[in-house]
């Protein structure tokens, strides 16, 4: 790839992948779960706002990955 500018980046560069062969096990089956939420403190107190706020007919959607 030809840089038009030095610190100009290729498309495989803006993509970080994780070396799954460092994470120190061979599946989450094998993990056991955390037992709190690690860090999404933001998200965390939005969904508190969302459910505890008076505010009839509002909705709360939540996205994220199962469990």
């Amino acid at each position: 790839m030809t840089r038009k500018h030095e610190l100009e980046l290729s498309p495989d560069e803006l993509r970080w992948q994780c070396d799954a062969s460092k994470l120190g096990f061979k599946d989450t089956g094998t993990v056991d779960p955390a037992g709190e939420i690690v860090g999404q403190k933001t998200a965390q107190d939005a969904l508190a706002f969302g459910i505890l706020c008076e505010a009839p007919g509002q909705n709360v959607y939540v996205r994220g990955a199962r469990g």
